[in-house]
């Protein structure tokens, strides 16, 4: 081999937001007679709330961080496809 020539170049790849979708079946058992069970739900940061941990800590980043108001923060997303009101952002 002689050489070789090398080239660098940055890309920029983008956020990706996901919906995580967890379910939980019921079981019943007939033998033991204890009736219908389930697996207890996973903690939320949010008690019944949308958002998951890595949300709102990009949230919190981009706000304080970042220095990027909450109302770019929902523009963002709605280029994205997410409707999020800045009152949303802000609880």
């Amino acid at each position: 081999m002689i050489g070789e020539d090398v080239s660098e170049r940055l890309e920029v790849i983008p956020a990706q937001l996901r919906v995580i979708v967890t379910r939980r079946p019921e079981y019943a058992c007939r033998a033991c007679g204890e009736g219908v069970k389930q697996a207890p739900a996973p903690d939320h940061i949010i008690e019944a709330g949308l958002p998951a941990e890595t949300t709102l800590a990009h949230v919190i980043t981009s706000k304080y961080a970042d220095h990027c108001p909450l109302y770019r923060q929902a523009q963002i997303y709605a280029r994205q496809g997410i409707d999020l009101d800045r009152s949303t952002l802000a609880g």
